[in-house]
């Protein structure tokens, strides 16, 4: 009876498994429209999004097409500082008042109280959109850069 049982097991584990393959339409952009560096990798980005109210204007890079966002970077800067170049070593600059940077992938999270330890950004209104160019270093040694001269979609309010 267990032979019945283990022959019966072993027959019905053997089966074939036929795959299926679907066609998927893919409403997000394949092409790229920048990367970011991290920790001394490329990544592709495939969002880019701004928003701004009286004060500061806010960036959004993210790597998938659509939310919900588990790869991205948040750039802010007070309007005030806008052209300007923003040193993080600079202690007369504050971060969440004067800048403030997020980055998040699937294994690291850098919330905006921890600004880069070095490095700085440009952010300036550019004949395309804005014109960013990040460059920076967190406390734990693992640099983090974008550069980017172009367009961005302005956030739904």
């Amino acid at each position: 009876m267990i032979l019945a049982s283990v022959l019966l097991a072993f027959l019905f584990g053997c089966t074939r498994i036929e795959t299926e393959y679907v066609d998927v339409e893919k409403d997000a952009p394949v092409t790229p429209l920048a990367s970011y560096n991290f920790d001394n990798k490329s990544y592709s980005v495939h969002t880019l999004i701004y928003s701004e109210n009286e004060e500061y204007l806010e960036f959004l890079i993210a790597r998938e097409p659509v939310a919900p966002f588990t790869s991205y970077m948040v750039l802010c800067i007070m309007k005030d500082h806008l052209g300007k170049k923003i040193d993080f070593s600079d202690y007369s600059l504050m971060n969440r008042i004067d800048y403030m940077v997020i980055f998040e992938d699937t294994k690291h999270y850098y919330p905006s109280e921890y600004a880069p330890k070095n490095g700085n950004m440009t952010i300036k209104k550019s004949g395309k959109g804005y014109s960013i160019d990040f460059d920076a270093k967190y406390i734990d040694g693992k640099p983090i850069s974008f550069k980017y001269d172009g367009e961005f979609a302005k956030a739904e309010d």
